[in-house]
């Protein structure tokens, strides 16, 4: 049975990772995968004071393939993806 598609989001939104969790957490859950890229304050010895981030226009919908063909073809039972862009 394919997997249960709950989120798959770009958004420039803060992202609630206890919220996108709790869509693929229940009793029957043997693991859930959470990333975060965490900035950090340096990078080869210099100050990092800002970050810019853009994704292609195209980024919603192909993450939403991606999970889609992903939930179809594995033996997981939820999934929900989400990736913020600045804004």
């Amino acid at each position: 049975m394919p997997a249960i598609v709950h989120l798959a989001e770009v958004t420039e939104a803060p992202i609630n990772s206890e919220a996108v969790k709790a869509l693929v957490s229940d009793s029957t859950t043997g693991a859930v995968v959470l990333f975060s890229g965490d900035v950090r304050d340096h990078d080869h010895g210099r100050a990092v004071l800002s970050l810019t981030y853009e994704a292609h226009p195209t980024a919603q919908t192909v993450l939403e393939t991606v999970v889609n063909d992903f939930a179809a073809k594995s033996n997981i039972t939820a999934i929900a993806a989400v990736h913020r862009v600045e804004s």
